[in-house]
């Protein structure tokens, strides 16, 4: 072979390699921008019943349609991706396109606990809400969950004999630090499996931060801006920090503080003072200075939240950001009238606690019109004393 052709042969090896490597590192990085950042979670089948829909006669051509029912299953387990889906809503996505590339609809659970430690070892759930994205309206509602609603924890059981517990305390037990859990998805994994067990609330992905990630994000975005109808007392343990009536604005550790303060009323107006916070720090990144930003803080802060959304999930997430205005995002609570205030036995503590004990069939029709996007429609019902 003369020395031109052996020059062309390894030539055209070398290219031949180098289009193999790139074909495998596509395939590579195809797979991990799928894959998710974290071990997803594992529910009870979720199976619907349904009437076909057609006209009563040809002078009535009014559509009569039954309402899906959910019905949890014993026996089984499965992941999330193999829930049957009802066949409203299979119409329903056949006609329309999601926003950016995502499903129709996307459910999360967000998890805020109250460490400041990285590991995530231990931690109870502070902060707890159901957030529903539908990416074809577009829109965003959130469902507010009391930590304090008093729930059968599943799974568990050979570890003191804990059958129930705090919501916040199903997070706790199934975290690295207790080891109480053997399924995926640790804390966040076995508090979605008690919300299933419990509410019939079925959830696609998890997401849990802790107090000082978040008080970085904020820091991050110039910090948020409030107004407030009358002062409150910041007072958490042994720091406090007083938060005047009128414009505040707050770093992220006072945002923090303010989130968490309860010395002056319940733990309800509590969970509507995180809401407050995070309608501002919506309202913040959507401000043209921050939009930018947002793919640079999400680089920034990834390493920094245990989630189960992968590279791909984020993207669609984030490319839906934008579309979301305050009128787009509705934060909803349970009622109040659902929720029974009394005190439990905690088994691991050997006392009696304070604790709701919640109205299960009324709050599993209400979360039924949630995970349906019938209910709440608009900020009228965010309100508890008007939800019906």
């Amino acid at each position: 072979m003369s020395n031109k052709k052996k020059r062309k042969y390894y030539l055209y090896t070398a290219l031949g390699f180098v289009t193999i490597a790139t074909f495998a590192a596509v395939i590579m990085a195809a797979k991990k921008w799928n894959q998710p950042l974290f071990a997803g979670v594992e529910l009870p089948t979720y199976a619907f019943t349904q009437t076909a829909t057609k006209p009563a006669d040809d002078s009535d051509n009014t559509e009569k349609t039954s309402t899906p029912t959910p019905m949890r299953s014993a026996d089984s387990h499965q992941s999330i991706e193999s829930v049957t889906t009802p066949d409203v809503l299979r119409f329903y996505r056949s006609t329309a396109t999601p926003l950016c590339g995502g499903p129709p609809v996307m459910t999360f659970l967000a998890i805020g606990v109250d460490t400041m430690d990285d590991d995530y070892y231990y931690g109870l759930a502070d902060v707890i809400r159901i957030v529903r994205v539908d990416f074809l309206s577009p829109r965003v509602t959130i469902l507010t969950l009391p930590r304090d609603l008093w729930v059968e924890i599943p799974e568990i059981s050979d570890h003191y004999g804990i059958t129930h517990g705090k919501l916040n305390q199903a997070y706790l037990y199934g975290t690295k630090g207790m080891g109480y859990y053997d399924g995926p998805g640790q804390g966040a994994g076995l508090m979605a499996l008690t919300l299933a067990h419990n509410f019939d609330l079925f959830v696609d992905h998890y997401g849990v931060i802790n107090m000082a990630t978040m008080a970085r994000i904020i820091n991050a975005v110039g910090g948020i801006d409030i107004y407030l109808e009358e002062a409150v007392d910041g007072r958490v343990r042994d720091q406090k920090v007083d938060f005047s009536a009128g414009h505040n604005h707050l770093t992220g550790r006072n945002a923090i503080l303010f989130a968490r303060a309860r010395q002056q009323d319940s733990d309800l107006n509590r969970i509507n003072r995180q809401t407050q916070v995070l309608y501002a720090l919506q309202e913040k990144i959507l401000s043209p200075s921050i939009l930018p930003q947002i793919p640079k803080l999400i680089t920034t802060f990834q390493d920094a939240v245990i989630t189960d959304l992968s590279l791909n999930d984020i993207a669609n997430l984030t490319c839906l950001v934008p579309h979301i205005t305050n009128e787009k995002m509705i934060i909803g609570n349970l009622p109040e009238h659902l929720l029974e205030e009394g005190r439990q036995y905690d088994p691991v503590r050997k006392t009696n606690v304070w604790a709701y004990k919640p109205d299960l069939d009324a709050i599993r029709t209400l979360i039924g019109k949630f995970q349906s996007g019938t209910w709440p429609q608009d900020v009228s019902q965010v309100d508890v004393n008007r939800i019906e």
